[in-house]
């Protein structure tokens, strides 16, 4: 039986190597961390979970492509699926405005709003439903939103809650399609969260993959590849271990793919020209802080609120998302409740945290003095959560960077901006390397997790070919 190592134990390297597995090959996926997932991770503190990860999950509806894949690898395998009513909810100046499944009502909503902007409002909730249906005037909402960014999206509103509410999700350089794309998927219903989150999720791809006979090795840090005659003869791993394999897919940061296990020459020239261009193919992190809070004192859902300015590498940020966890109740003892808060960080704004991560003293003290303004500002929104906020973690870009060796600590892939430059996807092929494949979420924008199945499903479907 032919062999396929993997390296990295992320959605993309399970899905490729169950799919491995199913075509008849023997497949191990040797993982440099304690735990398989990559990115779909979570973790305990303080007697709570903190899940990292989903935020929405594409393809939990049911009858479509996508579901049908989740299915197969054991992403949901049956569980709950949560729908909650609205994606997120905005807040400004006493006035709030939230995007319901219920489409009519956001539009009913946001009229009410602000009559003044309901020629605005229409064009966008028709846009949205023509996604939704899968509508003939696709091309008429790309030509009209393809080309600009969500801040441009966002000044032509009159009314500041509408401004807001633009770009509150997804900030204001992201493309106005992928609000767009993002809502329609809601209201569909294929865009929700299967219970327990991300790490569980992970635990059933491993699972099954597990179960179809494929090997796990964790704590197994691979730092190179022995190269001779255009082909990958074995991986180094970091404690002396040798493996070879009849084929060799790589799952993990094409950053560290190509310049640390195999050199950096043989990168796929789409993916070349997308790292060299940051202008075109922007990265962002993020900042994130979880406390426990008493589950009487804040609401359901996602909330973004306006906030006194918080400096955060020399940005001041004044809205401050804020999301519970009131509905995984598991995540936290009996009567408290899990809230996480997410500060966007661009590229050079992730390399500042990770610089300072260098100085771990003063690593400390930013991350202290960060949560602790997230909290004054939590509690000023919810004079209930003061007595029983309790910090329970802080993780910020330099943290991506040390668990997932991520390009600029980033946890997806390359944006997609106003400026109509998508990066095109990369074929799973190294050029000259006849048995070395790539799959990562960096071959599609704008990454995620269902770009990162998808690459590993075609990688594993082109080294089946490849090994026949």
């Amino acid at each position: 039986m032919k062999k396929v190592a993997i390296v990295g134990g992320g959605v993309a390297g399970l899905t490729a190597g169950i799919f491995a597995l199913k075509n008849g090959l023997s497949c191990d996926i040797y993982e440099k961390n304690a735990v398989m997932g990559g990115n779909l991770t979570g973790w305990d503190r303080g007697g709570c979970h903190i899940d990292n990860c989903i935020h929405w999950l594409n393809g939990t509806a049911e009858n479509t492509r996508l579901h049908a894949l989740w299915e197969e690898v054991g992403a949901l395998g049956g569980v709950e699926v949560i729908r909650p009513a609205a994606f997120y909810t905005s807040e400004y100046d006493g006035r709030r405005l939230s995007l319901w499944r219920d489409a009519a009502r956001t539009r009913r909503e946001m009229i009410l709003l602000s009559p003044a902007d309901r020629r605005e409002i229409d064009r966008f909730m028709d846009a949205v439903e023509a996604v939704a249906a899968g509508s003939k005037n696709l091309p008429q909402v790309w030509l009209r939103y393809g080309g600009i960014s969500l801040l441009t999206l966002s000044e032509r509103f009159l009314h500041p809650l509408l401004r807001h509410f633009m770009t509150d999700l997804l900030t204001g350089a992201f493309s106005a399609v992928g609000l767009i794309v993002a809502y329609a998927a809601f209201i569909n219903g294929n865009a929700d969260m299967p219970r327990g989150g991300s790490a569980a999720m992970a635990q059933r791809m491993a699972a099954r993959f597990e179960a179809l006979g494929g090997g796990i090795y964790t704590d197994a840090a691979v730092q190179g590849a022995e190269i001779a005659d255009g082909r990958v003869t074995a991986l180094l791993l970091a404690d002396g271990a040798r493996v070879e394999a009849d084929a060799f897919l790589f799952a993990c940061d094409p950053t560290v793919t190509f310049g640390t296990l195999l050199p950096a020459g043989y990168m796929p020239a789409p993916l070349r020209r997308a790292y060299t261009n940051s202008t075109a193919y922007p990265v962002f992190s993020s900042v994130h802080a979880a406390f426990s809070v008493d589950s009487t004192a804040v609401e359901e859902g996602t909330v973004v609120l306006p906030c006194a300015p918080l400096t955060v590498m020399g940005r001041a940020h004044t809205r401050l998302p804020v999301r519970s966890f009131l509905h995984e109740p598991d995540f936290a003892p009996e009567g408290k409740t899990v809230i996480e808060t997410l500060l966007f960080q661009d590229a050079a704004e992730s390399d500042r945290w990770q610089q300072l991560k260098k100085t771990p003293e003063a690593y400390a003290e930013k991350k202290a003095a960060l949560t602790d303004g997230i909290s004054e500002r939590i509690k000023a929104r919810y004079p209930a959560a003061a007595e029983g906020l309790t910090l329970l973690d802080c993780w910020t870009p330099a943290t991506y960077r040390r668990y997932f060796d991520s390009f600029h600590g980033a946890y997806m892939a390359f944006a997609v901006t106003g400026r109509r430059r998508i990066p095109t996807g990369c074929s799973p092929r190294i050029a000259g390397l006849s048995n070395a494949l790539l799959a990562t979420q960096w071959q599609k924008a704008p990454g995620g997790l269902p770009n990162a199945a998808a690459a590993g499903k075609r990688a594993a479907e082109t080294v089946k070919v490849l090994l026949a």
